[in-house]
């Protein structure tokens, strides 16, 4: 990489270092290494440290706290911690699981927010396909952000249920372990029904001021308690009528295996 006339270098998490391949990236460890090898300690002008996918708060402080340690800490500029949405409000129970930060209203039916992913997430944990952003990354970013929105913007405390009807996603484009922004529009559909409240939504992903992938669903508010009552009703009677799972017959014939053969009978 060369830093000496990189204005930027954007930190990304161990997770993309395929991406980190690319001049004027670098993971979180690699770029650790550089300073204390010296990599950074005659540079010309001050560098912008852009925050990629998969880096956090604490990524942050150890990166802040090794540039001191070198006496750098003037010759970059960090970006602001970004503030992460809390998990229960996207309905999550661990915090690195939560792909939402600064979260801002656009108006009274619509809210953004920035896509906030962690290293440690469900799912970028098990693989990373490319370079890019998985799509299931990204439908997974749009639901939090629905569910965000109707704790923000339709209702307050913990009274109701967001109840999933439908969902279609497309794709216009890949999307990189940079900055995204997410912006989801609420119509309410039907509120007639006190119990009951039907809406639409839309997430539209952009990155580099271009939409990148929409995400559209069709969902209920319910009331909790009610919602709560009906899922155990059908619970007990799904398990009530619930079969044995006995495996099909497939053939009479025994199967052989790898580097057997199979018994033949005489007629």
């Amino acid at each position: 990489m060369d830093v000496q006339h990189r204005p930027t270098i954007h930190l990304v998490g161990e997770r993309f270092s395929a991406f980190a391949a690319n001049d004027g990236v670098a993971t979180v460890n690699r770029f650790i290494g550089n300073i204390r090898g010296g990599l950074y300690d005659d540079l010309p002008h001050p560098v912008r440290l852009g925050a990629g996918q998969g880096v956090d708060a604490s990524d942050w402080e150890v990166v802040a706290a090794e540039l001191a340690r070198r006496g750098l800490l003037s010759g970059f500029h960090l970006p602001a911690v970004p503030v992460v949405v809390p998990a229960d409000l996207v309905h999550k129970r661990s915090q690195e699981n939560v792909m939402l930060a600064d979260a801002r209203r656009r108006g009274p039916s619509r809210l953004a927010a920035r896509l906030n992913l962690s290293d440690m997430n469900e799912l970028v944990l098990d693989h990373v396909t490319g370079q890019h952003v998985a799509g299931m990354v990204l439908i997974e970013a749009a639901r939090q952000l629905m569910h965000l929105a109707n704790h923000e913007l339709v209702v307050d405390g913990d009274a109701h249920s967001f109840v999933l009807c439908s969902l279609a996603a497309g794709f216009e484009g890949y999307v990189f372990p940079l900055g995204v922004d997410l912006e989801c529009a609420l119509t309410r559909l039907d509120t007639s029904k006190p119990a009951r409240q039907d809406y639409s939504a839309e997430v539209l992903i952009s990155q580099g001021g271009q939409t990148r992938a929409r995400v559209r669903a069709e969902y209920q508010i319910v009331r909790t308690r009610s919602l709560t009552r009906q899922e155990a009703m059908l619970a007990a009677k799904a398990a009530a009528s619930a079969e044995p799972d006995v495996p099909p017959r497939v053939c009479a014939a025994p199967v052989a295996l790898r580097g057997e053969r199979v018994p033949t009978t005489a007629s």
